[in-house]
């Protein structure tokens, strides 16, 4: 019957049933019928998504999982062009940076970069921070609970003041948001110069 449905057998109804196959040039011809329309509909359906792609701009986009962590902070890394500030805050990440003029990093622990542009994050002076907004911050670099999860910053990722990754541990789960929202850098960045400046 399926193979009837599909045109490569012709039945004949009775007491037997018959069976003929459809000639072999007859079968091709449906299958590249088949093929050809199918391949119609994926275009239809590709071009719709493109001009949806289009007219939608993604703010902030979640990653999930180490691969698909550290392809996104790679194509941030490397999609940088004038200007890359990174905070390391686990030592434990490691990210090629393409263009190590234009990159500055910050590390909350000492270890090898490959930049010479690059200062350490003294704890002891964040935590006595005359404000109380710096002294929560190294708290929840240090990893917090969040409805029972431990969740813990990994690295904070600015490419030319537009986009950023940020990336943490939620339990044993790797995740990162990207974010392309425009006031939301800028004030990733205002905490990263004043890092930079005040608490290295």
């Amino acid at each position: 019957k399926r193979l009837a449905d599909k045109g490569f057998v012709e039945v004949q109804p009775g007491t037997p049933t018959l069976f003929r196959a459809s000639e072999p040039s007859e079968v091709a011809g449906i299958i590249l019928r088949n093929i050809v329309k199918r391949v119609k509909e994926f275009v239809e359906i590709a071009e719709n998504v493109k001009i949806e792609k289009r007219r939608r701009v993604q703010l902030v986009w979640v990653s999930r999982g180490k691969f698909a962590v550290e392809s996104r902070i790679k194509e941030v890394v490397d999609g940088a062009e004038d200007e890359l500030l990174l905070f390391l805050i686990d030592s434990s990440v490691r990210v090629e940076i393409p263009k190590p003029e234009i990159a500055r990093i910050l590390l909350l622990e000492k270890v090898a970069v490959p930049n010479r542009h690059f200062r350490i994050v003294d704890r002891d002076k964040l935590r006595k921070s005359n404000q109380e907004f710096f002294r929560k911050f190294v708290e929840l670099l240090e990893g917090y609970s969040f409805e029972g999860v431990k969740v813990k910053p990994v690295l904070l990722c600015i490419a030319d003041g537009k986009k950023s990754v940020l990336a943490f541990k939620e339990g044993d789960e790797l995740v990162a948001v990207t974010i392309t929202i425009p006031l939301v850098v800028i004030l990733q960045k205002a905490m990263f110069e004043a890092l930079w400046k005040e608490f290295t």
